[in-house]
């Protein structure tokens, strides 16, 4: 009895080592973030925040032209991250805190529109034997600038 239950422990301690999690990076596309548009500097930031207004805004900022949002919870457009537990192995896209800030400036010909997107992911990390605890672990993430892209798209389109 005491060989087969040092037998079960060995196999289920040999299972949770065999535990792996690991992140796989895909490339992922740039765009431009910043344009310069031909319109005043209150026009352009009045349709900045005519399109930020769905937004939780953290700071805006009425003399500097900027405007940051919240940070908000979604998922990576591109690190999945892969968990292999013994002979399974799963992926799923990795989890995020994402926020944005748009930034407006007076230059020579025109007003010039920045927008910057800040990604940390969740990394997860090994605790206790074979258990996987995602522990508010954020560290600075490659993004794509399809978001940036888009809302840039916007603020031109709606100029």
């Amino acid at each position: 009895m005491r060989r087969l239950l040092l037998l079960t422990l060995l196999v289920a301690l040999a299972a949770c080592v065999a535990n792996r999690v690991h992140y796989v990076t895909l490339d992922h596309p740039t765009y431009a973030t910043e344009a310069i548009v031909d319109a005043p500097r209150p026009r352009v930031w009045a349709v900045v925040q005519a399109v930020m207004a769905g937004n939780p805004l953290a700071v805006v900022n009425e003399q500097a032209t900027t405007l940051t949002t919240e940070w908000s919870f979604t998922k990576s457009d591109t690190t999945r991250e892969v968990v292999q537990l013994g002979d399974q192995v799963e992926s799923h896209w990795v989890e995020t805190r994402e926020r944005i800030t748009v930034e407006v400036s007076s230059v020579g010909v025109g007003t010039r529109v920045a927008v910057h997107r800040e990604v940390l992911e969740n990394r997860r990390y090994s605790e206790g034997i074979g258990r996987y605890y995602a522990a508010d672990h954020y560290v600075d993430s490659p993004s794509s600038t399809v978001v940036e892209h888009r809302l840039l798209d916007e603020i031109q389109r709606r100029l």
